[in-house]
């Protein structure tokens, strides 16, 4: 007998299981991305507000004290005329510079133990709360979120060089 022409057997595909909720959870950026997502990326909204909240906090009572202090140079009488500096007058306007001010206050003037302690821990404490603050913006959290990706317009900024007649610096320039 010869063999007769059999047909071909279509062969079904079953589709790939959603990602269960604990594999997106436990999702890390080496791993593949599960089907059905993609990956985004935001900023760390808390480490920039805890940052900014600290390191703002901290040198504005820093700020506010060297000013009392700048207020305090002068002794004046009861109409409101000079009646000349006080002695022993530190200069702390170092103070009024974020984060490293309490640093460059230490290096120039003398003072107590317990007063380049207490600026010692201000300093690390706006420092570690600027630090927050650039980790925040700097470094952005990968996540998996579902569905097609969407096309946004993020905004972006950087830090770049300013220069104008008679001045130089740092400025942060961005898009939104």
């Amino acid at each position: 007998m010869a063999a007769e022409p059999t047909a071909p057997v279509p062969v079904v595909v079953a589709p790939a299981a959603p990602a269960s909720q604990a594999e997106v959870d436990n999702w890390e950026s080496d791993k593949p991305v599960p089907r059905g997502y993609h990956v985004e990326t935001k900023r760390r909204v808390g480490m920039i507000i805890g940052g900014a909240v600290i390191t703002g906090v901290m040198w504005g009572f820093t700020a506010l004290g060297a000013a009392v202090y700048h207020a305090g140079d002068t002794a004046v009488d009861n109409v409101g005329q000079s009646i000349g500096a006080k002695s022993n007058v530190t200069n702390v306007t170092a103070l009024y510079i974020p984060v490293a001010g309490p640093f460059v206050q230490v290096a120039i003037t003398g003072g107590s133990s317990f007063e380049k302690g207490l600026l010692l821990v201000d300093g690390v404490i706006q420092l570690g709360g600027a630090a927050m603050l650039l980790y925040g913006i700097l470094v952005p959290r990968e996540y998996l979120a579902s569905g097609e990706k969407a096309a946004t317009n993020k905004g972006t900024f950087m830090v770049a060089p300013t220069l104008s007649r008679g001045q130089t610096g740092l400025g942060l320039v961005g898009t939104f």
